[in-house]
């Protein structure tokens, strides 16, 4: 046995297998009844929302602050890459958006190769994926929806 830590967290700290698995399941009632957790995950939206910056600071300076909170928390707009590249910003801006194209043909021709990325492209792109994703009726409307806006 290795004695660099006596963490539960190793597996070779366990008598066996078994016992080492044990310990690192997690039933998912763990998770659902974690009180301090959910206390948190509550504070934490309620810290980050408008109504606390308003209550906090006023209405207008609320809303200032709120606004200037959100701005720097968006790393992928333009304004961030000002800040971070100066003069390089919109090359690597220009950059960033063309390898964030993850829904292009292009790109699933790329990523599968030309045969299997244009069947998982045209898949995604059929009324049978929306209807398994979001239900027979809201997958029908959100294609329906879909269609309208490419005409």
């Amino acid at each position: 046995m290795i004695s660099r830590s006596k963490s539960p967290f190793y597996k070779h700290n366990h008598n066996s297998e078994d016992e080492y698995k044990k310990f690192q399941r997690r039933d998912k009632s763990f998770f659902e009844t974690n009180e301090k957790w959910d206390f948190y995950c509550k504070r934490q939206s309620y810290t980050n929302s408008l109504k606390y910056y308003i209550e906090k600071y006023g209405d207008k300076e609320g809303r200032e602050k709120w606004n200037n909170y959100n701005k720097s928390k968006d790393s992928s707009s333009s304004e961030h890459f000002i800040k971070k590249y100066d003069n390089l910003a919109y090359i690597k801006y220009d950059e960033k958006c063309k390898s964030c194209d993850s829904s292009s043909k292009k790109y699933y021709l790329k990523k599968y190769g030309k045969i299997e990325g244009n069947t998982k492209w045209e898949y995604i792109h059929s009324k049978e994926y929306y209807i398994e994703k979001y239900g027979y009726q809201n997958g029908n409307r959100i294609f329906n929806i879909i269609q309208l806006k490419k005409k």
